[in-house]
C-alpha cells in the first residue's frame, strides 16, 4: 500500500478527428442514440458557441459529459468531448465506453487514444492538512493570486501563476464541496481538513492521449512548499505563525522590511528551516502514477 497521495486526472478535454463523410455519420448516430439511450443522452445549451451540435451524457449518479460535434471554425477536429473521469468513475466510464462505442464503432479506442488534447487537470488530494499552514513558493517567478473565504478570511485557493497555460491551483476541496451543497455539514460532526493540489493544462492540442505520457515532465519540481511547525530558531509561537503568515502572503521579500539585521537573521533561520511537508518529498512518486492515472481516465 502506497503511502503517498494518488494522482488521478480530475479533468479531460480531447478532440477526435473525423475525417471526410465520418464526421456526419457520428453526428447522426448521436442524433439516433437518443431513442436507446435516452436516459443518458440529450440536448445542451452550453456558452460555447464553437460547436453546432451540442449534447450532454449524464449517468444515473447525475455526473456529466459534454459532447460537441461540427465545429464552426472546419480547421477544428470534428468531435470534442469534455468529462470528469474522477467522478465518473469506473462504471461511469465504463458506460461512457459503450455509449463511445455505438456512436464511433468498435474502434473508439484508437480514436480516444488518437485524440488532441485541449484540457488536462492532474490532481491529488491532502487529508487532515491545512491550507493555512502551507507555504508555497513558486519557482518560476510570476504573479500568484489568492483567493480568500466569505466568513473568515482565511485563503481557500491559490493559483501559481494567476494566469496561464499551465497552473498550479492550491485549493480547500472541503470547503468547496460545502459551497456548491454536495457536502451538507452535520451538526455536531468535524470533518477532516481537505486539500487538492491540481495542475491544469491547457492548448495541449500538440499531444495525443497516446504520447502524452513520455513526453510530460513532473510539474510539481517548480514549486517548494513549507509547513508550520517548529524551527531551528528559538521564536515564540506567536511570532513564528507572524513570520509564516506574512511570508505566506508576501513572500520572502517580507522579511527584507526588517530593519535590525540580528532580528532579521533569526528570522531568516526560522524561515528557511520551517519543515517540508511529507507528502511533499514524495512528489517525484506521486507523479510515477501519471501514466496510470491517464490509463484510468479513459472509457472502458
Amino acid at each position: 500500500m502506497s503511502h503517498y497521495p494518488r494522482l488521478f486526472v480530475d479533468k479531460l478535454a480531447i478532440t477526435i478527428p473525423l475525417e471526410g463523410a465520418r464526421g456526419e455519420e457520428v453526428h447522426q448516430a448521436v442524433i439516433d442514440s437518443a431513442h436507446d439511450w435516452s436516459e443518458f443522452i440529450s440536448l445542451a445549451s452550453l456558452r460555447n458557441r464553437s460547436y453546432l451540435g451540442q449534447y450532454k451524457f449524464s449517468t444515473l449518479d447525475g455526473n456529466e459529459a459534454v459532447l460537441l460535434l461540427q465545429p464552426r471554425n472546419r480547421r477544428n477536429n470534428y468531435f470534442k468531448l469534455e468529462y470528469s473521469p474522477n467522478n465518473f468513475g469506473e462504471s461511469g466510464r465504463a458506460l461512457l465506453g459503450d455509449y463511445l462505442r455505438q456512436i464511433l464503432g468498435a474502434g473508439y479506442l484508437d480514436d480516444v487514444q488518437n485524440a488532441r488534447l485541449s484540457r488536462l487537470d492532474v490532481a491529488f488530494d491532502v487529508r487532515r492538512v491545512r491550507l493555512k499552514d502551507l507555504l508555497i513558493v513558486d519557482l518560476r517567478g510570476g504573479k500568484s493570486s489568492i483567493i480568500r473565504g466569505r466568513e473568515c478570511g482565511d485563503a481557500e485557493s491559490y493559483y501559481f501563476p494567476f494566469k496561464g497555460t499551465n497552473q498550479l491551483c492550491v485549493y480547500d476541496k472541503l470547503q468547496e464541496m460545502i459551497d456548491t451543497r454536495k457536502l451538507l455539514p452535520q451538526p455536531n460532526r468535524r470533518y477532516a481538513s481537505w486539500i487538492r493540489f491540481e495542475y491544469r493544462y491547457r492548448r495541449l492540442t500538440r499531444y495525443t492521449l497516446a504520447d502524452v505520457v513520455g513526453r510530460m515532465e513532473n510539474p510539481f519540481q517548480n514549486f517548494v512548499i513549507k509547513q508550520f511547525g517548529m524551527t531551528e530558531a528559538r521564536i515564540s509561537y506567536e511570532r513564528l505563525r507572524m513570520l509564516f503568515d506574512g511570508c505566506r502572503l508576501a513572500g520572502e521579500e517580507f522579511l527584507e522590511e526588517i530593519s535590525d539585521t540580528a532580528t532579521r537573521d533569526k528570522l531568516m533561520l526560522a524561515y528557511r528551516t520551517f519543515p517540508v511537508p511529507s507528502f511533499w518529498l514524495r512528489r517525484t512518486s506521486i507523479w510515477g502514477g501519471f501514466r496510470r492515472a491517464i490509463e484510468n481516465a479513459l472509457p472502458r
